[in-house]
């Protein structure tokens, strides 16, 4: 089991990255529903295992994603998924 254990949801939009549902280590969930033109979602999560072990943060796209021009489009000209729990 992970002593930390925390994520955030990225929504790709045609204005930019717009912060949705998170996750915290207190275990406190803030959910939001995404917004109407996402066009992707992508969640970025950080675990910390523990003293001793390295520390792991991924960016995964979320399934639901489709036109994969237009996300590389809108990866252009806003970037990578913000690496960022905030």
């Amino acid at each position: 089991m992970s002593a930390s254990y925390e994520w955030t949801d990225w929504h790709l939009t045609p204005n930019g990255w717009v912060r949705g549902t998170m996750k915290t280590d207190a275990g406190v969930q803030s959910s939001s529903a995404p917004p109407s033109s996402v066009v992707a979602t992508f969640r970025y999560s950080e675990d910390h295992p523990g003293y001793g072990t390295a520390d792991e943060r991924v960016v995964m796209r979320s399934p639901e994603g489709q036109a994969p021009d237009e996300v590389q489009a809108l990866m252009q000209v806003y970037g990578e998924c913000p690496c960022s729990l905030r």
